[in-house]
């Protein structure tokens, strides 16, 4: 209700928020101001959903 409330992203899983790690605004973020290139975000995205599986399918 708060995030909703200020007009936050309200997210609920990490798969949910890493698709908006993406968005042309953050990288952008992260490129201009020269702490990752596109192409270290993209790795680090699809790492960060490939612990995300293998956790997953650890617990089930």
């Amino acid at each position: 209700e708060e995030a909703e409330r200020r007009g936050l992203l309200n997210l609920k899983s990490l798969p949910e928020a890493e698709a908006h790690f993406m968005d042309k605004k953050n990288v952008d973020l992260f490129v201009n101001n020269k702490i990752m290139t596109e192409q270290e975000l993209r790795a680090r995205y699809e790492i960060e959903l490939e612990n995300y599986a293998k956790q997953i399918n650890i617990e089930a």
